[in-house]
């Protein structure tokens, strides 16, 4: 396993994607900074909180399924999984390092966004002193496991069905149209239970409950990563179902 492990994190971070990533959350949070700061000048550091979050689910999402989606991909159509298998190596073993070297990829995603975003806000000239890092440090958890219960889970899922990295299409339409009952649903329903887990098992439909996770505040968090990893944990073992049974020849 740890040297599944080793090689697997060594493609990781020989990935021309994998910089471009970093390069991009490190671009977005300054963009928005900046942007804000232009348009408000003197705001808290945290008044963008709610762009700050939708840029997170909406982009940063995609980028860490679609960057698993690609690597692995490349496994299936390159003959690496069947190598792998050769050596002596599990399928559980291939499998369960997956989900450990891109949960690492998904960590270091969201660490720099929230890095970059916490001191590009304090170079631009916000006001830090309003910055609770309790409150932060909720969200990125929340944030964390929404992301693994959503965007890493499902292009997992997605990629041992059908192995071709021209299916980030699928998941990038699929991460985004999961999003679309869960709104639908609160708008009817807004006080019903029911949609309310349904809502916090989608990072995005979760954007449309008026007590949503923002970068300040929260309501309910430890409801909202209970719902979201069991969401992803029934993903993954689909996924894993599916891997024991392909075929690989």
């Amino acid at each position: 396993m740890s040297k599944l492990l080793r090689a697997d994190l060594s493609v990781l971070f020989r990935s021309k994607l994998f910089y471009g990533m970093i390069f991009l959350c490190i671009l977005l949070p300054t963009v928005t900074n900046l942007e804000v700061y232009l348009s408000e000048p003197g705001a808290p550091l945290l008044a963008p909180s709610e762009t700050l979050t939708m840029f997170l689910c909406m982009l940063v999402g995609n980028f860490i399924g679609g960057l698993a989606l690609v690597l692995i991909s490349a496994e299936f159509t390159s003959g690496e999984i069947r190598n792998k298998l050769i050596m002596g190596h599990k399928r559980s073993d291939i499998f369960f390092s997956w989900i450990i070297v891109y949960s690492v990829e998904m960590l270091i995603a969201i660490i720099v966004f929230f890095g970059v975003f916490l001191v590009s806000g304090a170079i631009i000239g916000y006001d830090m002193s309003v910055c609770n890092i309790g409150d932060m440090l909720m969200n990125m958890l929340v944030i964390t496991v929404m992301f693994f219960g959503n965007s890493l889970a499902l292009s997992i899922l997605i990629t041992v069905i059908l192995p071709d990295p021209k299916a980030f299409i699928i998941f990038y339409v699929l991460y985004e149209a999961l999003a679309v009952p869960g709104i639908l649903l609160y708008e009817m329903y807004p006080d019903s239970i029911i949609v309310k887990i349904i809502n916090r098992c989608f990072a995005l439909s979760y954007l449309s409950l008026e007590d949503r996770t923002l970068i300040v505040g929260f309501d309910e968090p430890w409801f909202t990563i209970a719902c979201s990893l069991a969401f992803g944990l029934v993903l993954m073992t689909i996924a894993k179902l599916r891997f024991d049974r392909k075929d690989l020849k």
